[in-house]
């Protein structure tokens, strides 16, 4: 059976769980000798994508959710997760969504915001309605 880098990253994240800084520094570094021993260094990056989806799914990496009305650059993702106050490693899992029509739509922890077009629209059509 070959080894994925799903298995290296759960092995890495069982190596580290309660380790010190030192301890999983040596951990890394065992992981890499050890897929450089196997000639397997091409599974690298795939390994450390794998584990940061094992934080996230523990929830010991917060995500934050953003939907726009249009591609958002890297920039723009970042400036989104200053303005929730969130962590410089936080994950950003961003979408498109054209209805929205201008703007977005973030969720991180508990917070929400809506700073789009439609749902400004949504906000005064019930205010109408009531």
């Amino acid at each position: 059976m070959t080894t994925t880098a799903r298995h290296y990253a759960e092995a890495l994240y069982h190596a580290t769980g309660g380790a010190s800084e030192q301890e999983a520094s040596a951990a890394v570094q065992a992981l890499c000798a050890r897929l450089a021993r196997e000639g397997r260094q091409d599974l690298l990056e795939s390994v450390a994508l794998a584990y940061r989806r094992v934080l996230i799914e523990r929830n010991e990496l917060p995500e934050l959710f953003v939907e726009s009305a249009e591609p958002l650059s890297d920039v723009a993702k970042r400036a989104v997760a200053q303005a929730f106050d969130a962590d410089r490693d936080v994950a950003i899992r961003a979408s498109v969504n054209e209805a929205l029509v201008s703007g977005l739509v973030a969720r991180y922890n508990t917070m929400y915001a809506d700073v789009s077009i439609s749902g400004k629209l949504e906000k005064l059509k019930r205010a109408l309605t009531k």
